[in-house]
């Protein structure tokens, strides 16, 4: 999916983009990442980012992002969120900014996902809430200040990017790294090239933001010989992942991150150590990557998704084949080795839809009610060229469901194109995860339900009437 992205930016930028206009606030366009935030006492705010990949609008700020209520509409009295409203009109929390074209990921930093030293001490010391956003048009990171009941206002100009290395290009992964204490809060981006540095164009870069020093340039950090896609954090171990694209290899690069923010002088840089999947499996392409709920009792793994394309044929050519045999979703064991050096053992290939894209972990689920251990995880795999949604079961080591293509339409039920995703726990027993997937090209937003103790009945949302229910869409 990430190359289908590619394809339309590179088809885009064929044309100029069109000069002053401002893409619309009122729709998405081209939705490529989607992010949620607590509200206080009602729910979750949805952040949406969308592309402009077509640039059909200005592109130094024809991306937008939106904060939504994603709750379901209700038809009796008009009231309710986004979800199923009709004409795909959207509830919007605050006037929405607009940002850089070619939407990246986005991540939403607040008191749960990245805590301010004191947050627990009494009165608590509150954390700041924003989201941030690559944009790859300009290479720019986009810091976006919300409020508690996710509400998102206009940007102020230049006072909304990062400063960040001009040589660093294509930025597109996003992960928050902050330790539990409160002593370090960054956030980490990946670069898919670089521009004149060492006279490599695809040299492997991440450069880390000091958030709590808003004007402080992000610290470019050289982790190998490619570029980088998709970035996770381990809290447990204070540890980023990233991974790679890389012929004849298929790296995954770890860093153990130093308790100090990086904008403090003296700051020693991170370890990074690199773990190499081709010989357990050649051909392998990765794509992004996420880590299993940490459990006591379970060993840690990483879920990663992959194409996979003909070595033979590579080494042949010396060139990465255009076409695909296969797309896997890699499950691995995380564990350290007898050493404490940070290891990847493969525990198994599973089969998904062509042209992976992200990865999402959903929330843990209870203990088995009978054994009263802990279970594994259930993860969603977005395919973006088959257009559908797999949901793997690690408890039983297979896919248990796939969002499939809608039999009387043919569109994909999860939206055509999907790709960014996001996850909340609905009330109520059994518990039930929704997840909002941002599908590209049709301009909306997704909603699937996956009950966590039976992920086989996974489902896209629908009405009383069997008509598929999704945030979004032009009139």
């Amino acid at each position: 999916m990430r190359r289908m992205v590619l394809l339309l930016l590179a088809l885009a930028a064929c044309g100029e983009p069109s000069a002053a206009r401002l893409s619309p606030t009122d729709r998405f366009v081209f939705p490529a990442a989607v992010a949620l935030t607590a509200r206080q006492g009602v729910g979750h705010a949805l952040l949406v980012a969308s592309g402009n990949y077509d640039l059909n609008y200005d592109g130094s700020d024809g991306g937008t992002v939106l904060s939504v209520d994603p709750s379901p509409y209700v038809a009796a009295d008009g009231s309710g969120g986004s979800a199923g409203r009709p004409g795909g009109a959207l509830v919007k929390l605050g006037d929405g900014a607009h940002v850089g074209s070619f939407a990246g990921q986005m991540v939403v930093v607040d008191s749960t996902t990245c805590p301010v030293a004191g947050a627990t001490a009494t009165p608590p010391v509150p954390t700041p809430v924003e989201a941030l956003v690559a944009t790859r048009f300009a290479d720019q990171i986009w810091r976006l200040p919300l409020d508690q009941d996710g509400h998102l206002g206009p940007c102020a100009g230049a006072g909304c990017t990062v400063p960040a290395d001009a040589r660093l290009r294509d930025p597109f992964g996003l992960a928050l790294a902050c330790r539990p204490d409160g002593a370090r809060r960054s956030a980490f981006v990946s670069y898919l090239r670089t521009s004149d540095l060492g006279g490599a164009t695809y040299q492997g870069y991440l450069a880390e933001i000091d958030l709590d020093a808003p004007a402080a340039p992000a610290r470019p950090l050289l982790t190998g010989p490619a570029g980088l896609s998709g970035l996770a954090y381990d809290a447990q171990t204070d540890r980023i992942f990233a991974t790679s694209e890389l012929l004849g290899a298929a790296p995954v690069y770890i860093l153990d991150l130093p308790a100090c923010p990086a904008s403090q002088a003296g700051c020693p840089e991170p370890v990074a150590s690199v773990v190499n999947l081709w010989p357990s499996r050649p051909g392998l392409d990765l794509q992004s990557i996420a880590l299993s709920n940490p459990q006591a009792g379970l060993a840690r793994r990483a879920y990663v998704t992959a194409r996979v394309y003909d070595s033979v044929l590579a080494s042949i050519i010396m060139a990465r084949p255009s076409g695909d045999l296969a797309s896997v979703l890699l499950v691995l064991d995380a564990e350290d080795d007898l050493t404490g050096h940070p290891s990847f053992n493969l525990l198994r290939v599973v089969p998904i839809g062509m042209g992976p894209s992200q990865v999402v972990v959903l929330p843990a689920r209870d203990p088995d009610p009978v054994s009263h251990l802990p279970r594994r995880d259930v993860v969603l795999a977005s395919s973006g060229v088959d257009g559908v949604v797999s949901v793997y079961d690690d408890e039983q080591g297979r896919v248990a469901h796939e969002i499939p293509i809608d039999v009387g339409t043919g569109a994909p039920e999860a939206g055509r194109a999907p790709f960014g995703m996001a996850a909340e726990l609905l009330g109520g027993a059994p518990k039930v995860a929704r997840v909002y997937v941002a599908a590209v090209q049709q301009h909306v937003v997704g909603i699937v339900d996956v009950p966590l103790d039976s992920p086989g009945q996974a489902h896209a949302l629908r009405d009383a009437g069997g008509a598929l229910i999704r945030i979004g869409g032009f009139q």
